[in-house]
């Protein structure tokens, strides 16, 4: 099967680049083309002339020059069309014309799980790498570094007890990390930052020597697809202390496998409340951890229903 996958690709710095990666990887007897931006009619029409499956991964912020006009067109020409629509969020239209524009429709939100309607549910996928066995007095977290995404609140966790701050908050368009480090480096006296934009293998490597990792996503999380970066987190097997925020709603139901904060706009308190006596938990070896969110959503099994979705869309053309 030749399939052209529409996508950023490494070493842009950009999720959709390592999710692309990732995916590829872990779809063995795929012949996959990459089509790398600029995305215009021409590029994208040409290079998927000899593929069976057209992809796009589509995010409205990102992609804004394709025209779904153009997988209209692929599809009179017998190619099955696949879109990952990563802002899902049910009730939301604003991308009901280009959704209508492909044959398959994928959503990371288990709540929108339509066959009838051809969308599907694919889990966003959790890499199955290996960790550090040695395990140390920090807290980690990853991620662009956004303002509401909660870092100011862990750096005061961190310091309220007495851990080390490892935070990968890579340098972008996407956000200030240099703002943002002067504002952890103001609130936490031991931190380190990381700016460069790892490969997601290696952040994980470094995360799993961390007691613990946090995503403390606020309110302004609400209304968008669900988080990439908690999956870095939950990669490393160790106790994850999550908010309530909206982008981790495809986890909710893991409740007896992380650690939730009932709000979705922590606070330093609310956080040390919930995260001391699991501290101590976690010296005594008593801790939750993710493990069966990893066999459900690991990406060797995320991979496998995309094929499913290729293979069902090549059927139907």
């Amino acid at each position: 099967m030749k399939v052209a996958l529409i996508t950023s690709w490494p070493p842009e710095r950009c999720g959709y680049a390592s999710n692309s990666s990732a995916l590829v990887k872990h779809m063995p007897g795929v012949d996959f083309t990459i089509i790398e931006p600029p995305f215009t009619q021409e590029r994208v029409m040409g290079l998927s002339q000899d593929c069976a499956v057209v992809h796009l991964p589509y995010e409205r912020n990102l992609q804004v020059a394709v025209d779904p006009q153009w997988f209209r067109m692929l599809h009179t020409q017998g190619k099955g069309t696949v879109v990952t629509w990563s802002n899902a969020w049910p009730g939301d239209h604003q991308d009901d014309g280009v959704l209508a524009a492909f044959d398959a429709v994928i959503t990371q939100d288990p709540a929108m799980h339509w066959p009838e309607k051809n969308w599907f549910y694919v889990p966003q996928g959790i890499l199955e790498v290996p960790l550090q066995t040695e395990i140390k007095a920090q807290i980690g977290t990853a991620g662009f570094p956004n303002y509401w995404k909660g870092s100011m609140v862990m750096a005061e966790v961190a310091e309220a007890m007495g851990l080390k701050f490892l935070d990968f908050a890579p340098t972008s368009r996407h956000a200030d990390a240099v703002g943002m480090r002067k504002e952890i480096e103001k609130r936490c006296h031991d931190c380190e930052f990381i700016h460069d934009f790892l490969p997601m293998e290696q952040i994980i490597w470094r995360l799993s020597e961390c007691a613990f990792t946090c995503w403390f996503y606020i309110a302004h999380a609400q209304q968008s697809g669900v988080s990439g970066s908690v999956r870095l987190g939950l990669a490393t097997k160790r106790p994850v202390f999550l908010s309530r925020a909206g982008m981790y709603r495809d986890l909710f139901k893991y409740e007896d496998e992380i650690h939730f904060i009932e709000t979705d706009s922590v606070g330093t308190q609310q956080a040390l409340d919930v995260i001391r006596p699991v501290w101590e938990a976690i010296q005594a070896g008593s801790a939750k951890h993710p493990n069966r969110v990893i066999e459900e959503m690991n990406w060797t099994k995320s991979a496998r229903i995309y094929r499913e979705v290729y293979e069902h869309v090549l059927s139907a053309a």
